[in-house]
């Protein structure tokens, strides 16, 4: 590669829709290695040096602006893969998390480009994630001509039905467990705010969880509310960025947005509530056990991101957490989560004991499809 990051010839790639977020896949071993380059080369290819990234294949927004890099190099195990959101308005990549709506394409990906051995009518196929150090066992819809995509699994967010893809994250605590601060609920002082009650959970990516009442808000707000409140918005970017320095992932809370600006995600949770989703739709309070609004990267998501669904289910099951004191989830049903697109569930496998609860695994069903396969060329 040059200097500048902008002549890598030509390399395979695929575009694909993982649930409810877009991105590139693309083979690991044809990225540039861990450091600067690498991060050149996926600010280049997502075109978040270039206005609107019209320049590359970013969509202008969090949920469209990811890479997955998947390992083509067989080791007999797990196929590696390493997940990257690009910042759609800054050149700034954040590895500090996973996936979960992409970890389905990575899945669907592996059966495709033939990295596991296709058996009909279910494919399992053994992913790790190098981001968390977390294994998933995936099930994708095979048939003899390969993985199949078209079925009749609905989910919200996604107006066509799909294969049922099943993830499952096993053993999914991060490194320092579920609590990485030893708190299941503390307080933060953040500058500008004031002190504010917080739940930091790592279960698939680490979450920090606030009622919503206590960021002003209802907890049923539509994204285009949410963004267009500068004042809140300022608001809730100091608390992640609190919660950031908390976990020790900058040195100042304000550093936060430039270099850690996906990780940890701002979620807002209530009781069930009756609302209005963002397609015009509906919703009961009957039809759910919690209610969500989740940021990620500054912005409002459109839905929920999938390993924060992970962990908001995970953490409705471990006492004293935010997320446990505004639901009452059934264990040994899915947890139900709504977000502004509808409703998500999440299938926990957890072991209750004196000492606390263990989460011993998390799924979820996702649909996904591959948008087009080809090779992406160097801008020159």
């Amino acid at each position: 590669m040059s200097e500048g990051g902008q002549s890598w010839g030509s390399i395979p790639a695929s575009l694909m829709r993982g649930g409810t977020s877009r991105g590139i896949v693309i083979p690991l071993e044809a990225v540039p290695l861990e450091g600067t380059e690498r991060d050149r080369f996926l600010v280049s290819l997502m075109g978040s040096n270039d206005s609107g990234q019209v320049d590359g294949f970013g969509g202008n927004t969090s949920t469209t602006s990811k890479i997955m890099m998947v390992s083509h190099a067989g080791n007999g195990g797990d196929i590696d893969y390493l997940f990257a959101q690009v910042d759609p308005r800054n050149p700034v990549v954040d590895y500090g998390g996973n996936c979960g709506n992409m970890t389905a394409a990575v899945a669907l990906y592996a059966a495709m480009e033939g990295l596991a051995a296709a058996t009909d009518p279910l494919t399992e196929i053994g992913l790790y994630n190098l981001n968390t150090s977390t294994r998933v066992r995936a099930q994708v819809p095979t048939g003899p001509d390969g993985p199949v995509t078209a079925g009749d699994y609905r989910m919200a967010g996604i107006s066509t039905p799909g294969a049922e893809i099943v993830t499952e994250y096993l053993d999914p605590a991060g490194p320092g467990g579920v609590f990485p601060t030893g708190e299941a609920n503390e307080v933060l002082d953040v500058g500008g705010v004031g002190r504010v009650a917080v739940s930091i959970v790592d279960v698939a990516s680490p979450l920090v969880f606030v009622h919503a009442e206590d960021v002003g808000l209802s907890g049923t707000e539509l994204p285009p509310e949410i963004d267009a409140d500068d004042d809140l918005m300022a608001r809730l970017e100091a608390i992640r960025g609190t919660a950031a320095q908390r976990l020790g992932l900058v040195g100042r809370a304000e550093d936060a947005t430039g270099r850690s600006p996906g990780i940890p995600k701002l979620t807002m949770v209530s009781a069930p509530a009756d609302y209005e989703t963002t397609g015009g739709g509906s919703v009961g309070s009957a039809d759910m056990d919690i209610v969500v609004r989740m940021m990620s990267v500054q912005r409002a998501h459109h839905a929920i991101a999938m390993t924060g669904a992970l962990c908001t289910a995970a953490a409705t099951a471990l006492p004293g957490t935010i997320p446990y004191q505004v639901s009452s989830p059934d264990l040994t049903a899915p947890v139900r989560i709504g977000h502004p697109k509808g409703v998500t569930t999440a299938r926990l496998d957890v072991e209750i004991a004196e000492i606390g609860v263990r989460v011993r695994g998390v799924a979820v069903s996702r649909t996904a499809r591959c948008l087009m396969r080809g090779r992406i060329e160097s801008p020159m």
